[in-house]
């Protein structure tokens, strides 16, 4: 069996696979923007948090951070350690997190 790579989409390319859904349906709309017939009906089902959203965004993002405060420590920090000339991995801001999050 075949691996399928995950690949993600912008709110213009999700719109304009709703209106050619509008037009011929979802099977033919499918075929034309080579994608799975269930993705084009959860994009006509979620069309108006396309429309409500940046075109250019790939993911329907919506609501609220869970760790608003924690991410915005992470933030300052990540910014000093640039300003300071060191290099941030990814691997160092998830320790860091770490660390902020278990003092509180």
């Amino acid at each position: 069996m075949m691996k399928h790579k995950r690949l993600s989409y912008t709110a213009d390319f999700k719109l304009n696979a709703v209106e050619k859904a509008n037009e011929v349906g979802n099977r033919e709309a499918a075929r034309f923007f080579n994608v799975d017939e269930s993705n084009i009906h959860l994009c006509r089902r979620n069309q108006t948090n396309f429309e409500n959203c940046d075109r250019c965004k790939r993911a329907d993002r919506r609501g609220k951070p869970h760790w608003s405060e924690l991410e915005a420590e992470i933030n300052k920090w990540i910014l000093k350690e640039r300003d300071d000339g060191k290099a941030v991995s990814t691997v160092n801001i998830r320790m860091k997190a770490r660390v902020l999050l278990h003092a509180k």
